[in-house]
């Protein structure tokens, strides 16, 4: 282990006490101590979070070891080791030494060491722009807004990449909150265009029928759908629902119809002129029905429990004159009777 001489004026400060011996280990290349020189003696204060050992002079006194922010008084003959075996011994203080005939002999020793030195030299120099280009490649990660500042700030030497997504250093640039890198990483996909298709409907063929052939042609029942109601608590409100149309008018206002048997019209349209003109229709025949639409007596049902109701038969006819006429038609005109 060799010594060496530095000199200081009053008030210096030293800290990474480890670049003097020009040593590049990270385990020394953060500040692990700091010495201040004074002109009644040495301060020493330990700055890492690595303790440094201090072994003084005089035998009968032990080695302490000196923990982070915490200082001592340095006498002539103590010893002080940094983290990484670094031992350093205090010669003198106040001593009147050649300064300027040591300075000249130190740098003819340091003269002839750097030639022998300067491939390896050339060789460090190398390795340390190569970890300097690795440090700016992991230090050129955004700021993640989860993460929280790191407590030796400028000063930190880890490199590692949970470290610095964990951690914000002052080097990192911010990132807008609102953009986060899972959705800038994901890649654009292209909605499928997919076109709703037509229910499927069982049974028989139904016709198509134009407005101008046919003067019963009405728009679908979908457009008859019931207002919205709204909801009872905090939930979101679901899709409004399309306004209910007026009728054109209000012929069959108040009216049920039923319908049974086969007709000349769909029963569909039949249904949607009865919802066109204000009234009602029932699947079933019930108390609440007033006409029952059929075609005839025979292979019908529901006759029987439409007359035991009181439920008024009538023919297709009826309906399709109210309509025309634009007035309710005298039932009794267009009655079925069991005998027809």
């Amino acid at each position: 282990m060799g010594y060496f001489i530095v000199y200081t004026p009053s008030g210096w400060k030293g800290r990474s006490i480890g670049a003097l011996k020009e040593i590049t280990d990270n385990r020394c290349s953060r500040h692990q101590a700091e010495v201040l020189v004074t002109d009644s003696g040495l301060m020493l204060t330990c700055v890492g979070l690595r303790s440094v050992v201090v072994r003084p002079s005089e035998e009968t006194e032990e080695s302490y070891n000196v923990s982070q922010k915490g200082s001592t008084e340095l006498k002539d003959g103590d010893c002080f080791a940094l983290p990484g075996q670094l031992e350093f011994q205090v010669f003198g203080q106040g001593v009147g030494l050649d300064k300027k005939g040591v300075g000249f002999m130190e740098k003819e020793k340091k003269s002839e060491e750097n030639k022998e030195m300067k491939p390896e030299k050339e060789k460090k120099a190398k390795k340390e722009s190569e970890e300097r280009e690795k440090l700016k490649t992991l230090r050129e990660p955004c700021r993640n807004k989860y993460s929280h500042p790191c407590k030796f700030g400028s000063e930190c030497y880890r490199t590692s990449a949970n470290h610095l997504k964990e951690f914000n250093h002052p080097w990192d640039t911010p990132v807008d909150p609102e953009v986060s890198d899972e959705e800038e990483e994901k890649p654009e996909v292209k909605a499928k265009d997919t076109k709703a298709k037509p229910a499927k409907v069982r049974g028989r063929p139904v016709k198509r029928c134009d407005r101008e052939q046919n003067p019963f042609f009405v728009a679908s029942q979908d457009d008859y759908e019931p207002p919205t109601v709204k909801k009872k608590g905090k939930g979101e409100e679901g899709p409004k629902q399309k306004k209910q149309k007026k009728a054109e008018n209000e012929t069959l206002e108040g009216k049920s119809f039923a319908f049974t048997g086969t007709h000349s019209v769909v029963r569909k349209q039949l249904q949607e002129i009865v919802l066109e003109h204000g009234g009602l229709f029932h699947a079933g025949v019930s108390g609440k029905t007033d006409f029952l639409v059929a075609t005839s007596m025979e292979c019908m049902h529901g006759t029987s429990k439409a007359r035991n109701a009181g439920v008024t038969i009538v023919s297709e006819q009826f309906l399709i004159d109210s309509v025309q006429n634009e007035k309710l038609m005298d039932a009794s005109n267009y009655q079925i009777d069991e005998e027809n």
